[in-house]
């Protein structure tokens, strides 16, 4: 039998190859429209899902910028300056205009995130929602006791525990309660799911406005 006395317990074997998947397969595994684009706003990355939202295909779109590609014309300029909030490290969510293909025009809920390498921007992420597959309104905070909606508020802008706590004069153990409450009240998961239900519930509009807490990078 082989000697295992030196092998390390959790650690994998020096031949076994571990394969992580790219950022263009984990975008295209989506199930919602998820779009890349770099700081500029050229798409880079246009998931299956994103092709039967706007009626591009993939092909069409990279390389093009996303704001010509899919912004109703009303909502440019905004859209520019969610563009410029992002490229400052900072996340957005919230409800907004958007074009398909044929040029008519619809509503989605849409998360914008940074993707952050060696501490710095260096791509943009994005995840759109129909508002016609919204299933929930504002009865699920019903449920909610005040102190829990305020922890909701707070942690879908993107605050951290203790900022939350420092904002409310509690503890940071009892903002983790109150989060875990949430969470099992609302039926959700994450952060991303609860930003949608709040945004969905019309609580608030995320536009990270409030200060630097509102930015939400994600690390690659």
């Amino acid at each position: 039998m082989p000697d295992n006395k030196d092998r390390e317990v959790g650690r994998p074997d020096a031949g076994l190859q571990l394969e992580v998947p790219s950022l263009g397969e984990i975008v295209n595994a989506a199930t919602q429209a998820v779009i890349v684009t770099t700081l500029d706003g050229v798409i880079t990355h246009w998931s299956a899902s994103a092709e039967a939202l706007y009626g591009w295909r993939r092909s069409e779109v990279l390389g093009l910028n996303i704001v010509d590609v899919i912004s109703a014309p009303a909502v440019v300029e905004a859209a520019e300056e969610i563009m410029q909030q992002l490229r400052r490290g900072r996340s957005w969510a919230g409800q907004f205009s958007v074009r398909h293909r044929l040029g008519h025009e619809f509503e989605v809920f849409v998360i914008d995130a940074p993707l952050i390498r060696n501490g710095a921007p260096v791509a943009i992420i994005g995840m759109s929602i129909p508002v016609s597959d919204q299933t929930r309104t504002d009865e699920p905070f019903e449920v909610l006791t005040r102190r829990e909606a305020e922890v909701a508020r707070m942690t879908a802008r993107g605050k951290t525990s203790g900022e939350i706590a420092g904002q409310l004069g509690i503890s940071a153990r009892t903002v983790e309660s109150h989060r875990a409450s949430v969470y099992r009240k609302l039926g959700v998961r994450t952060r991303t799911e609860l930003i949608l239900r709040v945004v969905r519930s019309a609580q608030i509009a995320i536009d990270s406005d409030d200060g630097a807490s509102g930015s939400s990078p994600l690390d690659m």
